[in-house]
């Protein structure tokens, strides 16, 4: 099942804290997984591939990456911050 389909599925069953975690690999996928109704998110495949390939530089490097991208969706769906974020709903998209 993909990420995007559990988390819709999940949200409408669950009122509680929902954590996105597979399938999230970009900061896009962190900002989707939230718009989607997930919490919060976990990512560690692209970290441990990012330590493997260059150790701790790379997985800085990762890590800012992933932070640019989170702030560059949240530009393109003008919220300000992560809980204005949360507060879109799929119709307003």
């Amino acid at each position: 099942m993909p990420t995007a389909q559990a988390i819709q599925e999940c949200r409408a069953t669950f009122p509680r804290t929902l954590i996105a975690c597979g399938g999230i690999r970009t900061g896009f996928d962190v900002v989707k997984s939230l718009v989607l109704g997930a919490d919060v998110c976990g990512m560690a495949y692209p970290i441990l591939l990012a330590q493997n390939s260059g150790g701790t530089k790379a997985v800085k490097e990762f890590l800012q990456k992933t932070a640019d991208e989170i702030r560059t969706g949240l530009f393109l769906l003008g919220a300000k911050n992560i809980l204005e974020l949360k507060k879109f709903k799929l119709t307003n998209l």
